[in-house]
């Protein structure tokens, strides 16, 4: 199946990104750790984690497909907080959007979903949306 090739801004910067049908298929990874939970993260897959106290995150490398293309290193997940401003941890070159980059506000009971590209992580509460019918 042939790619189709966009342009994304990705900060600041235009990159060209291809894309077929089959990309649209993200492999989910279901992690059963509950509590103080590490994870090393592996590009184009979403994490689902479960209610967690804490979480420190690894970055892995992108592998290359079998057709020699390298996958873009983007990484994402989902999951819920136990307590209050919890502590998610991240690799040294990697932060938060908010004003403070090395930390953002959690609520306990509240289910979050991130993104991380490019050294940035995008976080957001999305209890609202999971409660009405989400996963």
């Amino acid at each position: 199946m042939a790619k189709k090739k966009f342009e994304m801004n990705i900060g600041g910067v235009l990159k060209d990104m291809y894309f077929s049908a089959t990309d649209v298929v993200t492999p989910v990874v279901t992690v059963s750790s509950t509590g103080d939970v590490t994870q090393a993260l592996d590009a184009g897959k979403f994490y689902k984690f479960g209610s967690v106290d804490s979480l420190a995150l690894t970055l892995n490398a992108p592998t290359a497909c079998a057709d020699g293309t390298v996958p873009l290193a983007m990484y994402a997940g989902k999951f819920i907080a136990s307590v209050d401003n919890m502590t998610i941890s991240l690799p040294t070159g990697v932060y938060f959007t908010d004003e403070d980059k090395d930390s953002v506000s959690i609520s306990a009971n509240h289910t979050y979903e991130f993104n991380i590209m490019d050294g940035i992580v995008y976080i957001k509460d999305v209890t609202a949306t999971t409660t009405e019918g989400g996963e």
